[in-house]
């Protein structure tokens, strides 16, 4: 006796042609309590493992020229400190924000018997902005993808990988840990802005639940856009300030467009190209 065949349920309308878009998955296969429980795995982690240089000292390279024997940085956030650290080229870069950072943690770390600031403020600066730049790195990428557990692990590998020790451990290299902060976050408006662009964000009901009209639903969207972009233009713009080596950052969003959001493609790229060629050929494209 034959078996009766199975009959797949059509996908719903607001599916429809997202089933072969890569990585894409259900929002509910990724619950809150285990993203939330990935998250405190993945800093409490990180602060087991970097907590120990809370008792390091400042070391001969660079520390000296960026904090231990600088004399503006030494008396701490004032007027004249945070003027000096937009005009002025500091060790052969620019980068007032990273000054600023430093100058802060002077302002509020204990002295020694000379009037110098102690190492440890400044150590334990770097590893919460390292940790919160781990930890947006997995919120953005699990909100990309969907994928929860292949975020949670791409993660950990950027938090923990022996390259970054450097990083955390090294106080000049503040830049680096700061900038990838505002990277990150910038990657994450950047997302948000793309939402709003595709209408994934269409605003459908106001904030007491009844349905608005599609105009002002339209509008609405707008206005979420246009927010998300200036954000995008204002994170990128503190992490230049931080520094200069996020003027890379438009490429990586270029590259995101393609994967894993999915608003081009290489078929999308070779008609275009075809396209621009035959243009510029003068040859005719072909019937139809």
């Amino acid at each position: 006796m034959a078996k009766p065949k199975v009959r797949r349920r059509p996908p719903l309308p607001e599916q429809k042609g997202k089933e072969n878009l890569p990585g894409a998955k259900t929002p509910s296969l990724n619950p809150p309590v285990l993203t939330l429980c990935i998250s405190l795995v993945l800093v409490v982690t990180i602060l087991c493992i970097f907590w120990q240089l809370r008792n390091h000292e400042f070391i001969n390279l660079d520390d000296d020229e960026y904090v231990a024997n600088n004399a503006r940085v030494d008396s701490g956030l004032t007027a004249s400190g945070a003027a000096w650290a937009f005009v002025t080229m500091h060790a052969a870069n620019w980068h007032p924000l990273t000054m600023l950072s430093l100058l802060a943690d002077s302002q509020f770390s204990l002295k020694d018997s000379k009037g110098q600031p102690g190492p440890a403020l400044f150590h334990l600066t770097n590893m919460v902005l390292h940790c919160a730049s781990s930890f947006l790195l997995f919120w953005v990428l699990q909100r990309m993808t969907g994928c929860l557990w292949r975020s949670g692990w791409v993660a950990a590998l950027f938090a923990l990988h022996p390259l970054h020790v450097e990083s955390v451990a090294w106080v000049a290299e503040r830049k680096d840990v700061l900038s990838g902060l505002f990277w990150m976050l910038a990657i994450l408006t950047y997302v948000r802005f793309v939402e709003g662009k595709c209408g994934h964000s269409p605003f459908p009901a106001s904030s007491t639940g009844e349905r608005l009209p599609e105009s002002m639903g339209v509008e609405r969207n707008k206005v979420h856009i246009s927010r998300s972009l200036l954000l995008v233009c204002l994170m990128m713009g503190l992490g230049l300030l931080a520094k200069p080596m996020l003027v890379t950052l438009p490429v990586v969003f270029l590259l995101l467009d393609f994967w894993p959001l999915g608003r081009f493609s290489v078929s999308d790229f070779s008609l275009e190209t075809g396209a621009i060629r035959r243009t510029w050929t003068g040859t005719a494209s072909p019937a139809a």
